[in-house]
């Protein structure tokens, strides 16, 4: 991928940061904890511990430092973590898809974040290692009368992912429809031109001819799909192409052309060599989360209320809940609690021109199920309406 000069790294010492491309060291032991999730190239600082090197069989010798030696996603941040390599009373950053460089790139940082700039490595080098650019699928379905809060989730999302704001690139054939939000230009006049794309060519044809279906109008567009993400990468942002539809599949069968461009889009990318991953929008895997509700309110989603309310204050952390996460609700009156899967954060406009923030519930809420089965059920809903990350590579 195109790497942009602020791409991400951190230094990590040796023997742990061959644990982690190597040994299935999955996640990382720090004081602090981090909100940025995504990819990150490792860095392998000089110093090397040579007694740890030496208890996992490894030659302290032997081991690269000073240098870029692969990558890793930083999928989460938890304290508690189960796995073998956690240390007890620090934060375990969740480390996912590591890669190996074939060649390690000499890259001189400190310990912690840093960021590759053009006195790091070669940007030609860094964009040859086998890093990942995410793109998202999203259907603005519900948010027709709310774009303007939908921008601000949105942006407050990747904020707290330590993204720049989005690049929309709009996917569909006609611009019109019932939601007035997206009729026109009304929704590039909101975000700006610099942020907005229109790719008719990524429009369904099947729409206007009625012919049923999927027939992407032009299927070599997804060359300007990937273009324009590789750009918006040199920024430190992502692209999100939408349409209407809610969901890319239903019952696992096609439900939205952006699920085709999606796969033509993984395809292209494939066949030029570029790694690249497409999930629908907020993307990530599902996680919990917990919140206080009056008795009324408990009550209500208990017997089968489809939203939860919540604050402005917590927008930030509500914008890019992935689907079908488990959120615990508690009864502030009571100490009761129920658990229940929801999706990223919603705005309902009310009469008045008002509203408030809610998490939309993915079923109703079953109180006799167990958290277990409430996820292995969530996990099939996300899989039933094409919710999953795919990748290129």
């Amino acid at each position: 991928m195109a790497v942009s000069n602020e791409q991400r790294a951190i230094s990590i010492r040796q023997p742990w940061a061959y644990a982690i491309l190597h040994l299935g060291k999955d996640v990382e032991n720090r004081p602090m904890r981090t909100h940025y999730r995504g990819p990150i190239l490792i860095q392998a600082s000089l110093k090397v511990e040579e007694d740890e090197a030496r208890e996992l069989k490894l030659d302290p010798d032997e081991l690269s430092t000073g240098a870029i030696v692969g990558s890793v996603k930083i999928a989460d941040c938890v304290r508690g973590s189960k796995s073998k390599w956690a240390n007890r009373g620090q934060w375990h950053w969740v480390l996912k898809n590591p890669r190996v460089l074939a060649r390690p790139i000499p890259f001189k940082g400190a310990l912690g974040f840093n960021s590759c700039s053009r006195q790091g490595p070669k940007r030609s080098a860094v964009s040859h290692a086998t890093m990942t650019i995410t793109s998202f699928s999203w259907g603005y379905w519900g948010w027709g009368n709310a774009t303007a809060r939908l921008v601000e989730a949105l942006d407050k999302a990747e904020k707290s992912r330590e993204f720049r704001p989005p690049l929309f690139v709009d996917a569909r054939l006609r611009r019109q429809g019932r939601a007035k939000g997206f009729v026109g230009n009304a929704f590039r006049d909101l975000v700006g031109t610099s942020r907005y794309r229109w790719i008719q060519d990524l429009g369904n044809l099947a729409i206007a001819t009625g012919s049923g279906g999927v027939q992407i109008k032009n299927p070599a567009a997804v060359a300007d799909l990937l273009d324009l993400a590789l750009h918006a990468a040199d920024e430190r942002r992502r692209v999100i192409f939408y349409c209407a539809c809610e969901y890319p599949a239903l019952d696992g069968a096609l439900a939205c052309h952006r699920r085709t461009i999606a796969d033509l889009l993984l395809a292209h990318a494939k066949k030029i060599g570029r790694s690249i991953s497409i999930v629908e929008w907020p993307g990530d895997t599902p996680t919990e989360t917990r919140i206080s509700v009056d008795k009324k309110m408990f009550s209500a989603i208990m017997r089968g209320r489809m939203s939860v309310p919540f604050a402005d204050d917590r927008l930030p952390t509500f914008a890019a809940l992935p689907w079908a996460s488990m959120l615990t609700v508690e009864c502030d009156d009571h100490g009761r609690t129920g658990v229940v899967a929801v999706g990223p954060a919603r705005f309902s406009v009310s009469n008045n021109g008002t509203g408030f923030w809610y998490l939309p519930l993915v079923e109703s809420a079953d109180p006799d199920a167990t958290k277990e089965a409430l996820l292995r059920r969530a996990v099939k809903w996300r899989e039933a309406r094409g919710l999953n990350e795919r990748r290129s590579l």
